[in-house]
């Protein structure tokens, strides 16, 4: 009686990550994009874009919480509410791009946005990975990372 063959290894992540870097930066730039005009089409008018076409409040409530923790302050507090309180919220992802705005300076705004494209290249890799275990490769996986980018509502 012979034994049972192993399971077959996963599949190897590729030598060349050029194809993941490719559609992660296309991702990126076409998802920048509305963002970028808007920007750009209000700086000439005379007008300044938040930053998120609903609820700009929110936007200005995270780079208030990036901004206290490129101060240096650890628990972060709601600077619009009025009522006085101390501060109490512990949010890592605040606080890891708050520490990346006192790195680059104080620039709070382009630590905000430069996490947010790191955290869409982590993304991309582990969803790449996952088509690679899925047992996609080459042109496959990059047409699934794409289809999963773009078509996931992230993009």
């Amino acid at each position: 009686m012979s034994a049972a063959p192993p399971d077959p290894a996963p599949p190897a992540a590729p030598r060349n990550g050029r194809g993941l870097v490719l559609v992660w930066a296309a991702w990126t730039v076409v998802t920048a994009l509305p963002f970028a005009i808007t920007a750009w089409g209000a700086a000439r008018r005379g007008r300044f874009f938040p930053g998120a076409f609903l609820f700009p409040s929110d936007i200005y409530q995270y780079l208030s919480f990036v901004e206290q923790a490129a101060r240096g302050a650890l628990l972060l507090e709601n600077k619009f509410d009025l009522r006085p309180f101390e501060p109490f919220f512990l949010n890592l992802e605040w606080l890891g791009v708050g520490w990346l705005a006192a790195a680059l300076g104080g620039r709070v705004l382009l630590a905000f946005h430069l996490a947010g494209a790191l955290a869409g290249a982590l993304l991309a890799a582990v969803a790449a990975r996952v088509l690679r275990l899925a047992g996609l490769d080459g042109r496959q996986a990059a047409w699934g990372l794409a289809l999963l980018l773009c078509g996931s509502g992230l993009g």
